[in-house]
């Protein structure tokens, strides 16, 4: 067997330390250095003259980091701070044993060291740039946290601490974000939660694997937030939440003013419209009162009350189509032969500088709606257009299949996903503005006079499309013309037409593009 001198195997150790970037040091029992391996100075740069016979304590900045080697010890990575021949400050990571004599008392020490001054300052950088990355965040107004791969919580500001009352769930580092909004959602944090928890958290979960756009969440005390989240490349997720009770609050506030600007127009209105009707009627009842009295005949008077009384349940009729409440016979309808036959009607009856154009789609899908109502719709629209051509133009009634893969939506609009037959009015008129066209469904919105139109054409022809369980597009622009598309539901969709047959939806603003 081979057998090594002590100085080979010496040699062999020094070489070992210094590729592991290591130093070899050996001091006496008061830790005053005695030995210095060789590469002592090439791995630190120093002088080994400047160290030996001093004590470790002496030479560091930190001694109190000894403190071990102080009862006897052994210390591992003990960071030695000190300053070299040209005070620049340097950091040393040391490892130390106690060497004992044959009573056990610590007759030395030995270990090895290693400059780790640049991981130091490395390290020290990336803690003050955590700390003014952290400092910023508390200035941000938004709540802002970092989850890792794991979604647990690794960072977070203040203003993330949205349950600032009561006992709500704890923010705490390493805590997964499932555990926080399960906790929050089951003590009624949320109050969109509440009975379907479960359901709920699910759904919540569900966006934040798989963050797309922004979402809003109301809070139990009233507050609400937008949250937007984002994946990061190393798997994890950054939420951000922004406070918008006060936004939500001044749209509340602008809500319940349209709608009593709204209910002013239909109170007007109805009145306006119910006056006419009565001062007719009691025209009416007052000229027949005379003949009866003078002998004559009555008859024409009685007529003249008849029509007082339709005119007022047309009325009704109109105001429970906006309210969507008219009852519907609805059967199935090929839009094609429909739009052809409304083309023969308004061509005879639309004045003579108005071309009336049909053009119809092949393999048109059927829809299941009151056809009678539609013709209704259809005229109104093209009545609407004839008054937008006061010089002549084109009408334009087309049709065609369309088919949504996702919701579409534009505003207060929102088209379901599925397949719709498009039955669209379209004139070469004076067109709207944006805010007409925003206005144009709503009751009694109209630009006309007074005495040409009641303001109910638009918003009755939406009510019924919207009971039908279809949808209403508006496009137009000023001096470019109108288009109103008409969404209509294929027959065979039962499913969800069912679904929309038992109530509305939120009224559509029109569009301008």
């Amino acid at each position: 067997m081979t057998r090594f001198r002590k100085q080979d195997r010496l040699s062999a150790f020094e070489n070992l330390l210094s590729l592991a970037g290591c130093w070899y040091w050996e001091a006496t029992a008061d830790l005053k250095l005695r030995t210095l391996s060789p590469n002592f100075a090439d791995e630190t740069g120093l002088s080994p003259k400047s160290w030996l016979g001093r004590r470790l304590s002496d030479i560091s900045t930190r001694a109190s980091h000894l403190s071990l080697a102080a009862v006897g010890e052994p210390f591992q990575d003990v960071i030695f701070i000190y300053r070299d021949e040209d005070g620049a400050e340097r950091v040393m990571s040391l490892i130390g044993r106690p060497l004992r004599n044959g009573r056990g008392a610590i007759a030395g020490w030995r270990g090895t060291g290693r400059d780790i001054t640049l991981q130091w300052n490395e390290n020290r950088h990336a803690v003050a740039a955590q700390e003014l990355l952290l400092g910023g965040m508390e200035e941000i107004s938004e709540g802002i946290a970092l989850y890792d791969a794991d979604d647990r919580l690794v960072l977070f500001n203040q203003n993330y601490l949205f349950f600032r009352q009561g006992d709500g769930p704890t923010f705490t580092l390493g805590e997964k974000f499932q555990d926080i909004i399960r906790a929050a959602a089951y003590k009624g944090r949320y109050p969109g939660a509440i009975g379907c928890e479960e359901e709920w958290i699910q759904r919540r979960l569900a966006y934040h694997q798989n963050p797309s756009g922004t979402f809003e969440l109301e809070l139990d005390d009233g507050r609400w937030l937008q949250i937007i989240e984002r994946r990061t490349s190393g798997g994890g997720t950054i939420t951000v939440n922004t406070d918008i009770t006060a936004m939500k609050r001044r749209d509340e506030r602008a809500l319940q003013a349209q709608r009593l600007q709204a209910l002013g127009q239909l109170t007007g209105g109805v009145a306006h419209d119910f006056n006419n009707m009565l001062l007719l009627f009691e025209c009416n009842l007052e000229l027949l009162g005379k003949a009866v009295r003078a002998g004559r005949s009555a008859e024409s008077y009685f007529e003249g009350c008849e029509l007082a009384i339709g005119s007022g349940r047309g009325l009704v009729r109109r105001l429970l189509a906006v309210a969507r409440q008219q009852p519907l016979q609805p059967h199935l309808v090929d839009c094609n032969d429909l739009v052809l036959q409304m083309q023969e009607l308004l061509s005879r009856t639309l004045p003579h500088g108005i071309a009336v154009q049909a053009m119809t789609s092949p393999g048109l899908w059927r829809t299941l709606i009151d056809r009678s109502q539609l013709e209704a719709a259809i005229l109104n629209l093209s009545l609407n257009a004839r008054d937008a051509m006061p010089n002549g133009g084109t009408l334009r009634l087309s049709t065609a299949n369309i088919f949504y893969s996702r919701s579409i939506v534009d505003g207060h609009q929102v088209v379901e996903p599925g397949e719709y037959v498009v039955l669209s009015v379209s004139d070469t008129g004076k067109g709207m503005t944006r805010d007409v066209a925003s206005r144009a469904l709503e009751p009694f919105f109209t630009t006309k006079a007074n005495d040409r139109n009641s303001g109910l054409g638009l918003s009755t022809t939406y009510g019924f499309i919207k009971q039908s369980g279809g949808e209403l597009e508006i496009e137009s622009q000023p001096n470019r013309g109108t288009t109103i598309r008409m969404l209509l539901p294929r027959a065979d969709r039962g499913a969800m037409r069912d679904k929309y047959m038992l109530g509305g939806s939120r009224p559509m603003r029109g569009k301008n593009r």
